[in-house]
């Protein structure tokens, strides 16, 4: 049984370290889902930015290109080649931040490229054209221009990389709400799971205690008591007997014990078995118990002794429950039977002029009731006075 509980509580302690770290581990992954989903914000982020600087520098070269062709001053150039270095980091660093393995982006990004190379290459060629052939010529050309093929490819393609990062957040965000929720729902369930397993083993094991101090009554009480007649046995009797005394001593009571042996047992156990024999012995106890108080105690010593513990009780008293004890045994009781009528001898032993402990005063009745037999049987005696 010992070894059941153990096994028991070690399962319930094995599933709730799996639950446990079923529980981490979802925690974990969570933990992990946030963080990509942080780097993907933190690098659209990056991304966004880099699109929005290289709208502004491809628009800053368009601008001093401009303030170049229709002022011809040469600090303009200046400022426009200083512009165009500046685009060029740019798209470089685009570049460099969507190479993540997304080869639609990369494709986007190259196209990307190859439209800033003819932007940048149309407008130094308006520049160079300023420079051969003068400022009028030039400035003519950029007031003429009606449209921005290269711009307006560029712009689209960098709309198009916001659009694709925002869905991506999204998506992303989307996705750790579903994993949230369904995570939510497992760790519910684990709860519950965690809640009726629980229970489960607790209600399991309340009653496997339940059923293991119902055992330990049991054996304590077949350690104690007699099986046949349910009385205190022998050991029983010693022990209450030695607290009886100690009660006796401590308050100044008498005590007395008497000392039971059937007379004629032997005659019934051979003549009508051992199964009649066993019911004289039920019946005996029965009859003894209704002779006595609820403060005396009846004990079966083993085989056709009995004994009896009367406190407070002197000499004389219990000289007079013994005779009442003989009375009690001496009418017939197998019915049917009434020539094989038994008889009881009783020895008397009072604490303390027969004995000053629980052992002294049950030998001392012991003798007594050898007395009894010899004298006749079916009587009482009293202990000789030490």
């Amino acid at each position: 049984m010992k070894f059941l509980h153990e096994n028991k509580v070690t399962v319930v302690l094995f599933g709730c370290g799996l639950l446990l770290l079923a529980a981490l581990a979802g925690g974990f992954y969570l933990q992990y889902l946030n963080d990509s989903a942080e780097d993907g914000r933190h690098r659209s982020t990056q991304r966004l930015l880099a699109l929005e600087e290289t709208l502004t520098r491809l628009q800053d070269v368009r601008v001093h290109q401009g303030a170049l062709l229709i002022t011809g001053k040469p600090e303009h150039l200046v400022r426009f080649d200083d512009a165009r270095d500046q685009l060029a980091r740019s798209v470089d660093t685009l570049q460099a931040l969507y190479a993540d393995g997304d080869t639609h982006n990369e494709r986007v990004i190259a196209e990307l490229k190859r439209l800033y190379g003819l932007k940048v290459h149309e407008l130094l060629v308006a520049a160079e054209m300023h420079r051969s052939s003068g400022f009028d010529v030039a400035r003519a050309m950029f007031m003429s221009r009606q449209a921005d093929d290269y711009g307006t490819a560029i712009r689209l393609l960098i709309e198009h990389l916001k659009q694709r990062d925002e869905e991506a957040n999204r998506a992303t965000n989307q996705l750790i709400g579903r994993q949230h929720v369904q995570l939510l729902s497992a760790a519910v369930c684990v709860f519950a799971l965690a809640l009726l397993c629980g229970g489960l083993t607790h209600v399991s094991l309340r009653r496997e205690i339940r059923q293991r101090q119902a055992m330990a009554l049991r054996l304590e009480h077949e350690a104690t008591h007699d099986a046949l007649t349910g009385l205190p046995n022998r050991r029983s009797f010693m022990h209450d007997l030695e607290r009886s005394v100690a009660r006796a001593q401590r308050v100044g009571s008498t005590l007395a014990v008497l000392f039971i042996d059937l007379d004629g047992f032997k005659r019934i156990n051979d003549e009508l078995g051992h199964h009649s024999g066993d019911t004289l012995l039920q019946q005996v106890a029965a009859q003894f118990g209704r002779g006595l108080r609820k403060s005396d105690l009846l004990a079966r010593l083993g085989g056709d002794e009995f004994a009896v513990i009367a406190e407070a009780t002197p000499g004389d008293a219990a000289l007079h429950l013994a005779e009442r004890l003989i009375a009690m045994v001496s009418l017939p009781l197998i019915d049917g039977q009434g020539e094989l009528a038994i008889s009881a001898s009783i020895g008397v032993a009072v604490y303390a002029s027969d004995g000053s402990d629980g052992t002294a005063l049950l030998s001392a009745a012991d003798a007594a009731m050898y007395q009894a037999k010899r004298a006749g049987r079916g009587r009482v005696m009293r202990a000789q006075r030490i």
